[in-house]
């Protein structure tokens, strides 16, 4: 847990430090690490106007890996557009 704590400071001091995803998956960015010796993976928005940031999902590199449709998909349009429009 600490691991992670540490990991969420970082996406907080820079929230850029993650990749950027494009097309329907357009303002949302993975961010990936080790814990132990398992490749994790966390996806989140930042919405600069709000200074916010949104963690989507957490989980394995292989795990987010296969989720990404899921993740499309549990996305409202709304929330899609959103990101899309805000998410840096």
């Amino acid at each position: 847990m600490i691991r992670i704590r540490h990991i969420i400071l970082d996406i907080r001091k820079n929230p850029l430090i993650g990749d950027p995803k494009v097309a329907d998956l357009k303002g949302i960015r993975a961010y990936e690490f080790f814990l132990d010796k398992t490749r994790m993976k966390v996806v989140y928005s930042f919405v600069l106007n709000e200074e916010t940031i949104y963690f989507i999902a957490l989980g394995s590199h292989s795990d987010i890996g296969d989720k990404y449709e899921t993740i499309k998909n549990s996305l409202s349009d709304a929330k899609k557009k959103f990101f899309a429009k805000n998410g840096k």
